[in-house]
């Protein structure tokens, strides 16, 4: 179908940007074919339907206790999951939503805490966590940025606590030789819950 032009969403950067098939389940909104990430900032945790299924896959859905939708996505042929995934809670919020390429997570992965805030936004590849992700807290403060590469910390990290206060500063460097290693590396600072300065380190790797 025909791409809808809107004031918030012109026709052309739609056609400039499509979708992949793998991009954490394209959505339909009002005719917009939309990635996971730009449809989360225009409607947050809406529920938009049944999701669209690759080709070829089997779409599943399951339902909680109280019959809320629990969760619904799409499997591959041996039964993997395969393309969009959506999560609910009992009462109705979405909490999660990203996507599978042959039962691994791909793509653009989001989480919403229960009252229905953003939790965590992201990126992934094989199942492991490759570039940004980033986490909130329910009363919506961040809680840290970070980037990733094949699972591990590598790059720019920031913390913060729940008052919106930032903690600590830095970078980390993967040790890709290593199961589940990743360390500081070059100078980190670190704040008292005030903001004034704690103390200064520089790591070498």
């Amino acid at each position: 179908s025909a791409l809808a032009a809107s004031p918030t969403c012109p026709t052309s950067w739609l056609q400039s940007n499509p979708t992949s098939r793998y991009d954490a389940g394209p959505n339909i909104v009002e005719g917009w074919m939309l990635s996971t990430v730009l449809f989360s900032l225009l409607i947050p945790q809406a529920h938009a339907g049944k999701v669209k299924c690759p080709k070829g896959n089997a779409y599943f859905k399951e339902k909680h206790e109280n019959n809320a939708l629990k969760e619904q996505g799409c499997n591959y042929v041996d039964g993997s999951r395969d393309g969009p995934y959506e999560a609910y809670s009992t009462d109705g919020v979405l909490i999660v939503r990203g996507a599978y390429a042959k039962g691994q997570e791909t793509g653009t992965w989001e989480r919403w805490h229960a009252n229905g805030a953003k939790k965590e936004v992201c990126e992934y590849a094989r199942a492991r966590k490759f570039g940004a992700c980033n986490e909130w807290f329910d009363n919506g403060k961040p809680k840290f940025e970070s980037e990733w590469n094949d699972g591990k910390k590598d790059g720019p990290w920031k913390l913060w606590n729940e008052e919106g206060a930032l903690l600590e500063e830095g970078a980390f460097v993967s040790d890709m030789s290593a199961e589940n290693e990743d360390k500081p590396h070059g100078d980190w600072t670190f704040y008292y819950p005030n903001g004034n300065k704690q103390k200064v380190a520089t790591f070498h790797y």
